[in-house]
């Protein structure tokens, strides 16, 4: 604004000298040339009025920034802001391209439609409260089509999906000292390593029904974990104090007084590569205290060059389960399962499964036993570490001999999990 002010008394003070001038000029007949110095004044004029509407355009244009500016202040001040600093997020994807199952219930034959579609999303939220102390929440999502089949039912598959959501995992892990560990919170107790820790996820896209209501245990309690190093193996050594609903998709409530017990060992041997596992649980399961609950599992893993050998036998029983109708009889659940892999290359694996797995089923007078032999043959390609394609097959044998019930099939999946 200075700057045009100047050049403008400038521009003035140069036409009135020049104004004297041509005064002067007509006196002293040198018309001519005054008449080209007016000349030149007139352009000099309509170059200051182009310069002040110019400078009156750019102050504008100066004021309405200005003014942009402080609504852009005035919405970030209002506006809600997720602050992430320090808490890792991200999560796991479970979709397939096609699934179907083939095979009979009770020699009749039957199958389900082939199918794609999403399976499930897990996310998951740690937070680093300081340099003692974590948090982490895992909520699901499940979506499910009644498409495993069981014995009892026949093979189909909902037309639409049926979408939870759940709570999958939720806890704080405290670093004592003595490098003690302790979570507190909702989790999966290491009862069966191979499920609770979920080495599966990235091997096989449908784990076997009944080998998963075997494994399963999620409850809500106390975990305290220490590891005890010596020259050629380890010994970490898990304790717990839970609800003891450990029920498959348990409930995350306390059902009475008592604590279920859990005491879980993993000794490695560093030179063979050999790990064994062994888990002992005892508890009562009923509301007044009355009845036991008693678990255990015993395994080993063994990994040579390319190959990976791990296996599992697992019990469970308890004590005066209510019948459908009326009475109560123990129920047990029990069987094992073998495991094999091998790495052809970074990018392509292969997994072989065989498990034997016998469930209890409250009948109406009386307790009785499914059983279900399953064989498995997954092949991966990884496309990354962390996101894996699954071809796989799955051969079951399953039969309720009491009750006549019997249901034999095949389901063919190929499948893609990835973790973001």
């Amino acid at each position: 604004m200075k700057k045009g002010i100047l050049i403008s008394l400038a521009l003035l003070s140069s036409f009135n000298f020049i104004r004297i001038a041509f005064a002067q000029a007509e006196d002293s007949g040198f018309k001519a040339q005054v008449e080209q110095l007016k000349k030149t004044v007139g352009e000099l004029e309509k170059k200051i009025d182009s310069l002040e509407q110019n400078q009156n355009a750019q102050e504008q244009k100066t004021e309405k920034i200005a003014q942009l500016e402080e609504s852009v202040k005035e919405l970030e001040d209002s506006a809600f802001v997720f602050d992430s600093q320090g808490i890792d997020m991200g999560g796991h994807i479970k979709l397939y391209m096609y699934d179907q199952s083939q095979g009979k219930r009770n020699e009749a034959k039957q199958r389900t439609n082939i199918s794609a579609g999403v399976s499930g999303l897990y996310l998951y939220f740690r937070k680093e409260i300081n340099d003692w102390l974590n948090m982490e929440v895992s909520p699901e999502i499940d979506v499910t089509a009644a498409a495993t089949p069981t014995l009892g039912s026949n093979m189909s598959r909902a037309t639409t999906g049926s979408t939870s959501a759940s709570l999958h995992k939720a806890f704080f892990i405290a670093r004592m000292d003595n490098s003690v560990e302790v979570k507190v919170g909702l989790f999966n107790p290491l009862f069966s390593e191979e499920y609770a820790n979920e080495t599966w996820w990235e091997e096989i896209y449908n784990k076997n029904y009944a080998l998963a209501v075997l494994q399963s245990w999620h409850d809500s309690g106390i975990e305290i974990y220490k590891n005890i190093d010596f020259s050629q193996w380890s010994l970490p050594l898990y304790f717990y104090l839970l609800n003891g609903n450990s029920s498959y998709r348990g409930q995350f409530v306390d059902n009475n007084e008592s604590k279920t017990v859990l005491l879980h060992i993993g000794p490695e041997f560093f030179q063979s590569r050999l790990r064994l596992l062994g888990s002992l649980g005892m508890g009562r399961w009923d509301n007044n205290d009355d009845y036991n609950a008693a678990q255990s599992a015993w395994g080993a893993e063994c990994k040579l060059n390319n190959w990976q050998f791990s296996g599992e036998y697992l019990y469970r029983k308890w004590h005066e389960r209510p019948l459908a109708v009326s009475g109560t009889q123990d129920a047990k659940r029990q069987g094992y399962y073998l495991k094999t892999i091998y790495n052809f290359s970074p990018k392509w694996r292969s997994i072989f499964i065989y498990s034997d797995v016998d469930l209890y089923y409250a009948a109406n007078t009386q307790m009785l036993t499914d059983n279900y032999d399953n064989l498995t043959f997954a092949l991966n390609y990884l496309i990354e570490e962390a996101s894996v394609i699954i071809a796989e097959i799955s051969f079951v044998d399953g039969a309720r001999p009491d009750a006549g019930e019997s249901i034999n099939f095949y389901r063919l999946t190929l499948g893609w999990k990835t973790t973001f």
